[in-house]
């Protein structure tokens, strides 16, 4: 990263007769909790299409060693614009697509926004998004198992953190509000809360998604739930598409007697078919 800060690229094993220089490439963004090793499921789906695949873990996250006193604040999309550049410069004719769950959906939406039509990407998929996170109300026990991950990433860095913030303070934090006030406004320099949220929000710039993008919600989901999803836009702006199901809790959507992620078949076939659409398109044009 240009700060010298550190991201990984998780990719999975491809079969070498499909690793060319003009396969599709997915970009995975995992949850706050999620890792490479976590979204297993999704990356073996991607392979059955033949699709190259990689995760990013954010700094700090996923075994990601800690280089600079930064974790990435909620909606700061600067590092995956950084891997998306270098994506496309490494790999210039392999089509981009994305996939987000919880957290890495909000972040999706933050960069589909704030890049517009220079985003590099072909299509994204967003899978439990939480759209107003100020305003969210979070279920517990899941609130608590949050905060108490934030509090343990923190005090695993601790060395890193305590010349730039008041670590007995965020460690004693009860709230997530609490620990984002103490820890990440102090960390980015925001002013307050109010501050925090107006440049971190996913959809503070949704007017400049120009990627066409799927969002799938269940209503049922205990950290983002259904008055959280703002059904109005998706009736206003024409590239974002949204599935909703009464069950599938967060990043869930588990059905069959052997049970498979329903959101993850869907957001690949959904991809696969903007590519095929794309693509048909591009060669009318030629």
């Amino acid at each position: 990263m240009r700060d010298l800060g550190l991201v990984a690229l998780d990719w999975a094993d491809t079969p070498k007769n499909f690793s060319h220089s003009h396969s599709p490439i997915v970009i995975v963004l995992p949850s706050l909790l999620g890792s490479a090793t976590t979204m297993s499921n999704l990356c073996a789906l991607m392979l059955k299409k033949h699709f190259r695949c990689v995760v990013i873990n954010r700094r700090g996250h996923g075994q990601t060693p800690l280089v600079t006193p930064k974790l990435q604040s909620y909606g700061d999309a600067s590092d995956l614009r950084q891997v998306l550049k270098y994506l496309r410069v490494r790999y210039p004719f392999a089509k981009l697509s994305c996939v987000g769950c919880g957290a890495g959906a909000s972040l999706l939406i933050s960069y589909l926004g704030e890049y517009g039509s220079s985003s590099y990407l072909t299509a994204s998929v967003c899978i439990s998004a939480t759209y107003d996170v100020e305003a969210a109300q979070i279920c517990q026990p899941y609130n608590w198992l949050m905060l108490c991950y934030l509090k343990l990433t923190v005090s695993h860095y601790a060395s890193a953190f305590s010349q730039v913030v008041d670590l007995r303070s965020v460690l004693c934090c009860r709230t997530l509000k609490e620990f984002e006030q103490k820890f990440y406004c102090k960390l980015h320099g925001y002013a307050d809360l109010d501050d925090y949220w107006e440049k971190n929000s996913p959809l503070r710039d949704v007017d400049d998604v120009a990627t066409p993008v799927l969002c799938i919600n269940s209503l049922d989901d205990p950290i983002s739930s259904s008055v959280n999803i703002p059904f109005d836009l998706f009736g206003i702006y024409p590239n974002l598409f949204l599935v909703t199901t009464e069950r599938g809790g967060h990043c869930g959507f588990w059905e069959g007697l052997r049970p498979r992620p329903w959101a993850h078949i869907l957001a690949l076939d959904y991809i696969d078919a903007v590519m095929e659409f794309t693509s048909s398109g591009e060669n009318d044009l030629a």
